[in-house]
């Protein structure tokens, strides 16, 4: 770390998203119904190996700090996950990116910090079916109108 000064440069110089989870956006050129099952094969794509390491320890670094959570939430989630889900064109598109995030995130916390790891245990088509499931109903469950305002007044 004497290399970086504080931990805030360390974090920082490890905020460049890895190249699997950069493909994300091209997702939107696919027929509608294959987006799920894209989305669960990138993101799980992106969780293995060093890319896997770099976003682990992050979500280490953003539990603890405040200016670590900013930069991860710039990085992460306002330049990639909340553009990609604003491409697929669908309603409340940042209530919808927000619920793919904390997915993700509870996905790398109880299975890599916590330790519950059948998940990632798990073969690879089980995992991307239920990932999946869940990217389906973030994406395609309807909300209504009544709703929808609920939302925008608070």
């Amino acid at each position: 770390m004497h290399y970086f000064h504080s931990k805030q440069q360390l974090f920082v110089s490890t905020m460049e998203p890895p190249a699997q989870l950069r493909e994300i956006p091209d997702i939107a050129s696919a027929p509608r119904e294959s987006w799920p099952d894209l989305f669960a094969q990138v993101i799980l794509s992106g969780l293995t190996g060093p890319s896997g390491v770099l976003i682990e320890s992050a979500i280490r670094a953003i539990s603890s700090e405040a200016d670590a959570a900013q930069l991860f939430r710039e990085s992460y989630f306002e330049r990639m996950v909340l553009p990609m889900v604003a491409s697929f064109g669908v309603s409340q598109p940042k209530l919808r990116a927000q619920m793919l995030g904390a997915t993700i995130t509870g996905l790398i916390v109880t299975g890599r910090i916590i330790g519950l790891a059948d998940f990632f245990n798990a073969p690879l088509p089980v995992q991307q079916r239920l990932l999946a499931s869940f990217v389906r109903s973030a994406l395609f469950t309807p909300l209504s109108d009544d709703e929808l305002e609920e939302l925008e007044e608070s």
